[in-house]
């Protein structure tokens, strides 16, 4: 286990995104309907939470992330199953996100997942728990700035560890 303070958002910046692939193999092989997902922070300055932040999900069938840059999640076919306000996160506790729209995930695909953190404010740091598997090259991108929105989807930093991930699905 390893920790990055990027993915799935950065609290450090006013603005940020990032795009993590979780493959196939790693989620339910007979594909399911996903209603939240949860991530675990390992330490946290942030004393305020975080507002306007978005969720989307793509199914893919990926073995990669790709290295572009910035790509819009609608325009690139994900659904939105989340937005809103994040609190103040406790470490080693999982960060439960149920979706307001659950999300269909067809068998054997995988998951490409998008955070959007546009808060507008320096809000401390958050680390992720997170890991470094061989089986995904290039497993997030991620971009931020202080500036603007613009800046931060100029921005693209590629790295080999993603967050830890749970995810549940209905029925189950």
């Amino acid at each position: 286990t390893v920790t990055n303070s990027y993915v799935p958002f950065n609290s450090n910046y006013n603005y940020g995104w990032s795009r993590t692939l979780y493959q196939a193999t790693e989620l339910a092989p007979a594909g399911g309907m996903l209603t939240s997902i949860a991530f675990m922070p390992y330490s946290n300055s942030n004393t305020t939470g975080l507002i306007n932040q978005s969720l989307y999900l793509k199914e893919v069938n990926l073995t990669a992330n790709p290295t572009t840059g910035y790509v819009n999640p609608i325009t690139d076919g994900a659904t939105l199953v989340w937005s809103g306000n994040v609190g103040v996160l406790a470490p080693n506790q999982w960060f439960d996100i149920t979706f307001n729209t659950p999300f269909n995930i067809s068998p054997g695909m995988g998951l490409m997942v998008y955070w959007d953190n546009l808060d507008s404010s320096y809000n401390g740091t958050i680390a992720w728990k997170s890991s470094t598997l061989a089986l995904v090259k290039n497993a997030s991108n991620y971009g931020y700035s202080d500036r603007s929105v613009a800046d931060a989807q100029q921005m693209n930093s590629v790295i080999s560890s993603r967050p830890i991930a749970r995810f549940a699905y209905a029925g189950v």
